[in-house]
């Protein structure tokens, strides 16, 4: 039972538009300059999460939000889980280009301003909770190369992806560290996706399959026959991918697959075979091939293949060593469904166990 909530933000100033910096002006305004955090000035949640752990009352309820892309969700999430801190909510806000965990919860998929979120504070401390699964993942590698995998995070909230998505998603981040100023709105940065991903399928002649680099995959140790011709390999939480695609789909009530749940401890695995099924999704409604659901995912790479391009919540790398891949439940942690989650869309994430939002609470239009 809970006395009191605590608000604390933390803002990712580099994310998708833009919009951190003015964002954060706000939230000092609003809940003051000891309540709001700059999680790249910071090096991340950990200083932020510890002050305010130690400062709150025994039975006060911490509400934390991370407002950015769905990489600062994971990253505030993976602070979170390593700290081992209870009694804690966190909640996102759309700041970044894709923003697949707000779409996936009801919050919206794109920066809500400073009018329409300052209705929405008395929400966000009011409402029920409910549970999310967050994921981690380990890589067995017999001699580390020099940056060849992300920091030490090693947490995701949305999906794990391996393969052509993933190289798009590196050409795009590789340019866009290189020149951040020409990567600031979030519909140009979507778009940009379209054209490196448009390159890489008509003038790229080194696009590898799945299968040149994964030698055998597992999940909950019975081994899977991963299909030949597949380019990218899926691994999902949450029913929001790549800025709004839903590639589980929904399955046929005559079909053994399963809903997608964000809080039944599993994991849905799929296969996409190219940039061209991935369209066919988006824009089609279609869905990936569907090879599993499960609570353990354990990939073992081929004998000397390094470049592997991965992402993780879109944040991307090139694995460069490894042997085994391994992906498991790290724990669930409580969110808050968003006013728009009544809304019925494919990308809506669904739960085992019900949290209904007060009547007068709801903002959903």
């Amino acid at each position: 039972e809970t006395d009191s909530v605590r608000l604390v933000a933390f803002v990712n100033s580099g994310s998708g538009a833009k919009n951190g910096p003015k964002f954060m002006v706000f939230m000092e305004r609003f809940l003051g300059k000891e309540f709001v955090f700059d999680l790249k000035e910071d090096k991340g949640a950990e200083k932020g999460l510890k002050y305010h752990n130690e400062m709150r009352e025994e039975r006060e309820e911490m509400r934390v939000l991370a407002c950015g892309g769905d990489g600062t969700f994971s990253w505030v999430a993976g602070c979170i889980s390593k700290m081992g801190l209870e009694r804690v909510v966190l909640l996102p806000v759309a700041l970044g280009s894709g923003n697949d965990m707000a779409r996936a919860l009801g919050w919206g998929h794109k920066y809500p301003g400073t009018a329409r979120f300052a209705k929405m504070l008395e929400y966000i401390e009011r409402s029920p909770t409910t549970n999310l699964d967050i994921w981690e993942y380990s890589v067995n590698c017999e001699k580390q190369k020099e940056a060849s995998s992300p920091d030490p995070r090693r947490f995701f909230c949305n999906y794990i992806s391996m393969g052509i998505d993933a190289k798009v998603e590196l050409q795009f981040n590789e340019a866009r560290w290189e020149n951040p100023d020409k990567f600031n709105s979030r519909v140009g940065n979507i778009v940009w996706h379209a054209v490196y991903g448009a390159r890489l399928s008509i003038w790229d002649r080194k696009i590898h399959r799945i299968g040149d680099y994964v030698d055998q995959i597992f999940v909950d140790g019975q081994k899977l026959d991963l299909p030949s011709n597949v380019q990218a390999l899926l691994i999902m939480n949450i029913p929001s991918y790549a800025a709004g695609a839903s590639p589980w789909g929904r399955p046929d009530k005559r079909s053994t697959w399963g809903e997608s749940l964000v809080d039944d401890c599993k994991l849905e695995v799929m296969a996409l075979i190219n940039l061209n099924h991935f369209v066919r999704v988006k824009a089609a409604g279609g869905h990936a091939i569907r090879l599993a659901q499960g609570s353990r995912v354990s990939l073992k790479l081929k004998d000397g293949v390094d470049h592997v391009p991965v992402q993780a919540d879109g944040e991307p790398w090139r694995q460069e060593c490894g042997k085994d891949f391994e992906v498991k439940l790290a724990r669930q942690l409580p969110t808050v469904k968003g006013p728009r989650h009544r809304l019925k869309t494919r990308n809506h994430a669904k739960f085992t166990a019900s949290a209904s939002v007060p009547a007068e609470l709801s903002l959903a239009k």
